[in-house]
Order: structure tokens, then C-alpha cells, then sequence
């Protein structure tokens, strides 16, 4: 699959400061790029992930709700449930040298993750629609666990990776989708996909920087905290020729509610929508059991303040 990715950084105070390089390193090298698109997941269910995420015009499996709608039309009567183990190893050094930061060097815990999906697909014969869909699965996140550490750097009392004991940063993200897809004619059908989405996110650890926040009392070390939203996925999939089809998917920016906890440590007041996607791609089958895929992706990253803003 080729991919252009564009990693997040997040801008933690509005108005700026050093803190938001240090925290915007700690996301960015949350995940590594090669096992997801930023922080998204680079492919729903065993087949997208064994396929790094192509096969927008290739679908075979309920799983399509998820990628590309369109193609739920060319899938039975059937249901999927997966489940993805993640393993990211993250951690840094640092000389501790002009800063507050730990000397030495530094691993995150939690290195494996369970990622569930479930999807199921019915044929139907309802005029608006030859095939129905419903998904739930999860469509990205960060984390990062930092010990309590001794810190030479901080001051007297205060322990920890930036001085504010236990580091880390927590986000996931979930997605609902019920499908509708229709063949307009043989060979080419489209798709769509509302999305409900549920957004959780937390951070600790970062108390010494809440003196240059907007909104120091809603900062750090809050909890766990939820938003919900809704946004749009759609498609097309079309049979070019006899062994050639084009795909074409994407979901729109999903606006989420805000995390009005956390409104001084994200950008406008705690708003963290999710960005839209684009994705195109060609399956030519080169005999009846081999398919080439080639696919592009692209992540709206920038549109979204809190993943994008400078530092």
C-alpha cells in the first residue's frame, strides 16, 4: 500500500510554550508509523490488517462498513469479529541538560493493546438499499505510562519525568457505523456510513506547566474523561473492466463535543475533533487467486487545532 501520512503534533497550550514540543514528542512517538497511519489504525479486521490497510476497492468481508461501504453489496450474509494485539515499544533519553526533564533513559509501560472489532453485513432488497451494515470497532488512540522517577532537575519535593510524579497520556477512539450500499448498475455501487463516535482521553504528570495555560485548573490529573460525536463515511466501488476495479472511500471530519476538563491543555477550549480520510485504490487480478492492490491514503491531520497547531 502507498501511503502519505502526515503525524500529528499537538499543541498543548493556546498562546504556546516548551511544553508543547515535550508533549508533542511524546504523541507523535506514541505509535510507530509503520503499524498505524498517525494514530489511526491502518486497517479494521484480520483481512485489512494482514493487507496494511489497502483494498478500498477490493471488498470481501462485512469489515467494508468500515473501509469502504460501497462494497458491502458484493458481501453475503455474515459477521466478523476480530480482535487486533498491538505491541508499540515507546521511550526516549534525554541528557536533562538546560531543562527540567529526567536525565537518562526513559520506557513507556503498557506495551501490548487489545483492539476489538465487530461487523456483520445483510443482503436486503429495500429499493434504497441492497445490503445493510453495523460496526463497532476502534479506530485509533495514543498512550504513553511513565514511572514516577527521581529528577535532579525538578524542584525541591517534586519527582517524575517533568516534575509532576507518574507521566503519561491516554486517548482511544471508537466508532459505531450502520451502512446502507446500492448497486446503481452491475459492476458499480456506492455506499454510506453515519458514524457515532466515542472519544476518552486523560494526561498526567504535567502539573509544573499549568501556570502557563489558559485555563491552569483544568490542565492535568483529571481522570479519565469521554466526548461523543458524529460524522459520515462513504463510497463507490467500480468494475472497470473484466479483473479491474477502482475504490473510493472516506469519512468526513467527525465533530466531537469538547473536553471541557481538559480545556487548558487542548487547543480551543478542549476541542479534539477526529480528521477526515481519503482513500483511493485499483484491485487488478492477475489470475483468479492473485489480486494486486495499490492504494493511496491521505489524513486531514492539519485541519484538526490540537494535533496540528506549532508549538
Amino acid at each position: 500500500m502507498i501511503k502519505k501520512i502526515f503525524e500529528p503534533r499537538l499543541s498543548i497550550i493556546e498562546g504556546g510554550s516548551a511544553f508543547a514540543s515535550v508533549t508533542a514528542f511524546v504523541i507523535v512517538t506514541s505509535l510507530a508509523a509503520s503499524a498505524a497511519d498517525g494514530f489511526l489504525q491502518d486497517g479494521i479486521g484480520a483481512r485489512e490488517k494482514a493487507l496494511a490497510g489497502a483494498g478500498v476497492a477490493d471488498s470481501r468481508d462485512a469489515t467494508a462498513v468500515s473501509l469502504n461501504p460501497a462494497g458491502l453489496v458484493d458481501v453475503g450474509n455474515e459477521l466478523a469479529v476480530a480482535t487486533s494485539a498491538f505491541n508499540v515499544h515507546r521511550g526516549f533519553s534525554s541528557t536533562g541538560v538546560g531543562g527540567i526533564t529526567a536525565p537518562g533513559e526513559h520506557a513507556s509501560g503498557n506495551d501490548w493493546f487489545a483492539i476489538p472489532n465487530f461487523a456483520i453485513n445483510r443482503r436486503v432488497d429495500w429499493g434504497f438499499a441492497d445490503a445493510i451494515g453495523f460496526s463497532i470497532y476502534g479506530n485509533g488512540g495514543i498512550n504513553t505510562s511513565y514511572a514516577d522517577v527521581a529528577n535532579s532537575n525538578c524542584p525541591p519535593g517534586l519527582s517524575g519525568i517533568y516534575c509532576g510524579g507518574a507521566f503519561g497520556l491516554n486517548m482511544s477512539q471508537t466508532f459505531i457505523s450502520v451502512a446502507a450500499a446500492k448497486q446503481l448498475q452491475p459492476g458499480l455501487s456506492v455506499g454510506l456510513a453515519p458514524i457515532v463516535a466515542r472519544q476518552q482521553f486523560s494526561i498526567r504528570g504535567i502539573g509544573l506547566f499549568a501556570g502557563a495555560s489558559s485555563d491552569p485548573t483544568h490542565f492535568t490529573d483529571l481522570g479519565q474523561r469521554e466526548t461523543w460525536g458524529a460524522g459520515m463515511r462513504g463510497g463507490l466501488e467500480w468494475r472497470i473492466a473484466p479483473g479491474l476495479k477502482f475504490g473510493l472511500a472516506g469519512n468526513s471530519r467527525v465533530y466531537m463535543s469538547r473536553f471541557n476538563d481538559y480545556s487548558g491543555v487542548l487547543a480551543e477550549r478542549g476541542a479534539m475533533d477526529i480528521p477526515a480520510t481519503l482513500q483511493a485504490g485499483f484491485a487488478f487480478d492477475v489470475r483468479p487467486d492473485i489480486t494486486v492492490l495499490v492504494d493511496y491514503k491521505h489524513v486531514w491531520f492539519g485541519s484538526i487545532a490540537s494535533l496540528a497547531n506549532p508549538s
